[in-house]
C-alpha cells in the first residue's frame, strides 16, 4: 500500500504528495517544493527588497545621497528577481495543479 492509499490528501502535506510521486524527476521535486505553492522564496524576497528599500530611506533621511542611490538601484535589482520569482511560482502552481499536487 502507498502513503497516498493510506493518508488522503487533505491530510498529507505538499511536500510528503510531491516526494511520493515517483513521475516526476528531482529537479520538477526540487522546484515544487521551494518555487511552487507555499514557496518560502517570494516572501522573503519581499522582505529583503523592503529591507533594501527602509535602508535607502534611512540614508536619504540622514543625508547620505550616495548610499541611498545605490540601495535604490539595489532595491530595483531586488524587486526585479522577486517578481521573476513570482512569476516563475505561478507557472510551477499551475504545473502542480494539472498534476493533481495543489493543495
Amino acid at each position: 500500500t502507498s502513503l497516498l492509499e493510506t493518508h488522503p490528501s487533505s491530510v498529507m502535506s505538499l511536500h510528503q504528495r510531491i516526494d511520493e510521486r515517483t513521475d516526476l524527476s528531482d529537479t520538477d521535486k526540487f522546484l515544487f517544493k521551494y518555487f511552487g505553492s507555499r514557496s518560502p522564496v517570494v516572501p522573503a524576497g519581499c522582505v529583503i527588497t523592503a529591507g533594501i528599500m527602509f535602508s535607502g530611506f534611512y540614508n536619504f533621511q540622514k543625508g547620505n545621497s550616495k548610499n541611498s542611490q545605490t540601495f535604490m538601484r539595489a532595491r530595483i535589482v531586488s524587486q526585479a528577481i522577486t517578481i521573476g520569482a513570482m512569476m516563475f511560482s505561478l507557472h510551477l502552481q499551475g504545473k502542480q495543479k494539472a498534476l493533481g499536487l495543489a493543495s
